[in-house]
């Protein structure tokens, strides 16, 4: 996705050869559907961890019956399937590259139809994992909280609920960096969707590479 943001999102607005993204409309089409797409994964990668998490804190005799390698299989295949369908969507409300009252150009979504394709998927699927992921998190840290309480299994334990609490809070950045998407979606305020697209990669990088570095932090 950096690869795709950088040639499709950074050089058209940096006016890096305009005469080809003039008309580029089929790489503005494609942005949206990796940044989107990917966006998605991240959300779906996201619910898994936590019932991996609690499954294997709370019930860890059954951890190898829902995470065998069959199952394992099944998760991802259905996480890029789902992720491809919502990223794909966006296609259908014509992304297009719109030239910047400075020079260059950037890809946009003028179509405010856009805004309800978004809900609707975010109620359907986001707001569902997003309820569960928390239920899951929630119920782990309870969980371990109550193993601190032996003194032995204290340290051991520390580290995973930090991390519980850590992963709430990033899993909250994405749901409300998606939420402003919506509303700039809804506004039609292409120069804020714009920048959103492209900070787009900071949102799901803060769960991967933030939870990554936090984990290095506090052991």
């Amino acid at each position: 996705m950096h690869i795709v943001l950088l040639f499709i999102g950074r050089f058209p607005k940096w006016n890096i050869f305009p005469e080809f993204y003039k008309n580029a409309h089929f790489l503005a089409k494609l942005l949206y559907v990796v940044v989107f797409g990917c966006f998605s994964t991240i959300v779906c990668v996201c619910f898994f961890i936590s019932l991996n998490r609690y499954i294997a804190t709370t019930n860890p005799l059954t951890y190898k019956r829902f995470f065998s390698k069959k199952n394992i299989l099944k998760m991802i295949i259905s996480i890029l399937l789902l992720s491809s369908l919502i990223g794909l969507g966006k296609v259908f409300f014509n992304p297009c590259m719109v030239p910047r009252d400075i020079g260059g150009y950037f890809a946009v979504v003028r179509s405010k139809t856009v805004a309800y394709y978004d809900l609707s998927y975010t109620f359907l699927i986001y707001l569902p994992l997003f309820l569960l992921s928390l239920y899951f998190n929630f119920s782990t840290i309870y969980y371990l909280k109550k193993m601190n309480k032996k003194k032995k299994v204290l340290q051991k334990n520390k580290t995973l609920y930090l991390y519980g609490f850590a992963y709430i809070i990033v899993f909250n950045i994405l749901i409300a960096y998606h939420t402003i998407v919506i509303v700039a979606e809804f506004s039609q305020n292409i120069n804020i969707s714009n920048l959103l697209i492209m900070i787009n990669i900071y949102a799901t990088d803060s769960m991967t590479i933030g939870l990554f570095y936090f984990m290095i932090f506090i052991r």
